[in-house]
């Protein structure tokens, strides 16, 4: 039974989503799923460090 309140692309999301619960019952899936997020992390966390480091030389040149 399809909804037609959906696009399609709403309904392909929903067909990848049930099977994505399948995947995460598979130790591979789950480890490589972990590995994308610790680097997305690792990321993230490098572009706030630069961005702090960028901030402490404008505030440190305003003060000579």
């Amino acid at each position: 039974m399809e909804s037609a309140a959906l696009t399609d692309r709403q309904r392909l999301f929903c067909l990848y989503y049930v099977e994505g619960d399948k995947q995460l019952r598979n130790a591979k899936v789950v480890a490589e799923i972990k590995r994308i997020k610790e680097d997305m992390t690792r990321g993230i966390f490098i572009d706030a460090m630069d961005m702090l480091n960028k901030y402490i030389k404008i505030g440190a040149s305003t003060l000579t």
